[in-house]
């Protein structure tokens, strides 16, 4: 059973650690706590889905442009401040975040200087893995 906290759970096993391992190591690691109730356990781990759980940031406007990885209930202006926050000339109106929606690209705005006067509280929406935040300058 995979769970959201990115380990699985099998019958016999503790809790495993199943995100960002190599089908190796996880290999290893399954073998090792079945071992305590199989005598020489043999197990196979097979990629179903690559989930990157990235989000991306770009634009002049944002310090640090690049990956960052997705934490639990990250938003766009956590994403933005862990980048560095804003450079002096960003647009800080005009923030873009573009997420792939059933095959297509689907954007979606966030105007920073609303929503921190409280004008535009549910602009500042949960970023998904594969979202990118665009900060124009």
């Amino acid at each position: 059973v995979r769970r959201a906290d990115g380990q699985m759970a099998m019958p016999l096993l503790r809790a495993v650690q199943a995100a960002g391992r190599t089908p190796d190591a996880l290999r290893a690691t399954i073998e090792e706590q079945l071992a305590e109730y199989i005598v020489a356990p043999n197990v196979n781990v097979m990629v179903k889905e690559m989930r990157s759980n990235v989000v991306s940031v770009s634009g002049g406007g944002v310090a640090r442009s690049g990956l960052l990885p997705l934490q639990r209930n990250t938003r766009v202006i956590d994403a933005i401040a862990t980048m560095g926050g804003f450079t002096p000339f960003a647009k800080k109106g005009d923030i873009r975040v573009l997420r792939d929606v059933e095959g297509r690209q689907v954007q979606y705005g966030f105007d920073y200087d609303a929503f921190i006067k409280g004008r535009a509280p549910d602009s500042n929406m949960l970023l998904e893995p594969g979202d990118t935040v665009v900060v124009p300058d």
